[in-house]
């Protein structure tokens, strides 16, 4: 029966000067990635790095899947939207009222071309009430 080898209690120095915690290190894979054994210390903040940052990841991915937040998302979207309609909508009924009273201020002046749409529209009118009476 073979024996586990135990970790070593002993602080080695690593990495240009720079000293780990204390605390027993435990065998890494020698690599260009990591060329010295770690210690439990670190080995353990890089767990808790790790857990925070998939904490924050998990978090992430919740509030993506929420359907409560896309409700409020799209509520936001429609109010936008609307906000952004009634500012055109209040710019063209500025416009309509401004060549409204233009053409009222023709028909005054009887202008031609404001009498003929005014005779245009009596006619269509006319035509119309005459169409829907022969139906009756």
């Amino acid at each position: 029966m073979s024996e586990t080898p135990r970790p070593s209690t002993d602080a080695v120095v690593h990495d240009a000067g720079y000293e780990p915690p204390a605390g027993p290190t435990i065998p890494v894979e020698e690599s260009e990635d990591s060329p010295r054994k770690r210690s439990v210390a670190e080995i353990q903040a890089d767990n808790e790095r790790r857990r925070a940052e998939l904490g924050r990841t998990v978090d992430e991915l919740a509030d993506r899947v929420d359907p409560r937040a896309h409700v409020e998302a799209a509520k936001q979207r429609a109010t936008d939207v609307a906000g952004e309609v009634t500012e055109v909508a209040k710019v063209k009924a500025g416009e309509v009222q401004e060549v409204a009273a233009a053409f009222v201020d023709d028909v005054k002046k009887r202008e031609p071309r404001a009498l003929a749409i005014v005779g245009g529209a009596v006619a269509a009118l006319a035509a119309i009430i005459a169409i829907s009476a022969r139906k009756k």
